[in-house]
């Protein structure tokens, strides 16, 4: 009978700390406007599928997320569909939520720790704010804490099913995302690693490997039928532009060992007020996707040196940027003074992230395997999978991207707060009680 109270004690406080990540949630939202369009968003809500269907891949983006929008568009019809979008993303983020809960409970005894970091994962505004955008970072972000529980449930328990989960799910977010690509090797490694390392997990490890080599296959043949489009061998079309971008901007085209595209960069550059957010386009329609590739790229490292130092520079002066949300709130006139007070508050409390804390829990969870190699003489897969995957969207988002890096590495999130979780794990090693927060 004790034992069955406390077990209902323990779930109505669980059951109250989803329901204040959800108050909080909604207050931000209902200061939030009704959808935010971008740029991009309108690469999203046209793309092109019927020519998808002939194999014609007209459009840069990846089906995923258009395929949502059109979903939508079917069932709510053209005035209500990126209103149903921004719903759908608000929910699969709040089940994310719940999700993170569980991960935490797989690594953690602490229960003032769980319901702490989970309320401030649910609460963080860094990652409230994209459920209002016509754009992928939502439900990239809820995708990102998904496959963290597959993969965390593989580690506290091998087997076939989970492992096989990790990988559908990571196919489809490489299509929803192409960064997820990044994902996508590292897996690779990491089964390639399990099984050379521990034989009794081999039976299992097989299908897996098989797994993610098909799903290497079906991504190099959609990559191919791309190419035949846009002429880079990819499943989009940024990292030209990007290139560019990137060599206008810091100068690197004045070095070419080409010189014809130094002078022609250096014209556009001139008839654009030296702004190469506006001068890209013209030098990219002028050389095509691959060709502007290839000499940008030629040109970014043509100085080796220059561009190590450069990019290294850029992330140290990033250290300060929090994470954004791109949330954008209703204007005075449109919303209660009170409610968006409310919501800046809870913006400035909860989303407590900074660029720097990446480049820290990164060199903490190192030094933490460092330690567990040296005196154990032994691989910690968690932390090795946490130091990984927070290096590696970090490094790879200053090198593949040209701009708005903090935006571009916004992945790497759920990873740092459950890093988080673990150094709370560490100083709270014997508390295994069940009082909350």
């Amino acid at each position: 009978m004790l034992k069955s109270f406390l077990e209902k004690k323990r779930n109505g406080k669980t059951f109250m700390l989803f329901i204040a990540v959800l108050v909080v949630r909604c207050i931000v939202y209902s200061a939030m406007v009704e959808y935010r369009l971008f740029p991009d968003s309108e690469s999203y809500i046209n793309f092109p599928f019927r020519d998808m269907l002939e194999l014609n891949f007209t459009s840069g983006r990846t089906p995923v997320y258009p395929f949502i929008i059109r979903i939508c568009l079917f069932i709510f019809g053209d005035k209500f569909s990126l209103q149903a979008v921004v719903a759908l993303q608000r929910i699969v983020s709040f089940i994310a939520v719940i999700v993170f809960y569980n991960i935490l409970k797989l690594l953690l005894k602490s229960k003032r720790a769980i319901y702490f970091l989970t309320f401030l994962y649910g609460t963080s505004v860094s990652i409230i704010g994209w459920d209002g955008n016509i754009l992928t970072e939502s439900f990239a972000l809820s995708g990102t804490v998904f496959f963290i529980y597959y993969m965390f449930k593989y580690l506290n328990n091998p087997s076939i099913k989970s492992g096989m989960i990790s990988i559908i799910l990571l196919f489809v977010l490489v299509f929803l995302r192409p960064s997820f690509m990044l994902f996508e090797g590292i897996i690779c490694i990491f089964w390639i690693a399990r099984f050379i390392i521990f034989k009794s997990e081999r039976m299992i490890l097989k299908p897996l490997i098989m797994g993610t080599f098909a799903s290497f296959i079906l991504i190099g043949s959609y990559s191919y039928i791309f190419a035949q489009t846009h002429g880079i061998l990819t499943i989009s079309d940024p990292i030209p532009r990007q290139y560019i971008i990137l060599t206008l901007e810091r100068g690197y085209y004045k070095n070419s060992n080409d010189l014809e595209f130094s002078e022609f960069s250096e014209k556009c550059m001139k008839e654009n007020e030296y702004d190469a957010w506006k001068a890209w386009k013209p030098v990219l329609e002028h050389y095509g996707n691959k060709e502007g590739k290839k000499l940008a790229e030629a040109a970014m490292f043509s100085d080796v040196r220059r561009y190590v130092v450069d990019t290294i520079s850029i992330a140290v002066t990033d250290s300060a940027q929090t994470f954004p949300g791109y949330n954008m709130y209703k204007a005075d006139n449109e919303c209660s003074q009170t409610l968006l007070k409310l919501a800046n508050m809870i913006e400035n409390i909860f989303s407590i992230f900074k660029v720097a804390h990446v480049y820290a829990l990164g060199a903490a969870e190192f030094l933490l395997l460092l330690y567990e190699l040296i005196k154990n003489k032994k691989i910690d897969w968690m932390h090795l999978g946490l130091w990984g995957f927070m290096t590696g969207i970090t490094i790879s988002s200053y090198i593949a991207t040209c701009a708005e890096y903090p935006r571009t590495m916004i992945c790497v999130l759920p990873f740092m707060y459950i890093s988080l979780a673990e150094i709370l794990n560490l100083l709270f090693k014997n508390d295994t009680s069940t009082t909350s927060i």
